[in-house]
């Protein structure tokens, strides 16, 4: 059965940018995938909180994985 816990513990990267990026291209070098499928709105987290997400994403993680 899939979890709450276990989608985070197995599926999910929360890091800072530096983390994210590695952990990313770790991922992708051991799968071969070449999409993300991004998930900022987890459950109760303020809408704030996600935008500020979104936006490291964009200017953090997402130009380094091209």
């Amino acid at each position: 059965g899939m979890t709450f816990e276990r989608v985070c513990a197995e599926h999910v990267v929360l890091a800072d940018p530096e983390t994210a990026v590695r952990e990313l291209r770790s991922f992708a070098e051991a799968t071969g995938a070449n999409h993300l499928l991004l998930w900022m709105n987890m459950g109760s987290i303020p809408h704030p909180l996600v935008l500020e997400s979104m936006e490291r994403f964009a200017h953090g993680v997402k130009p380094r994985l091209r």
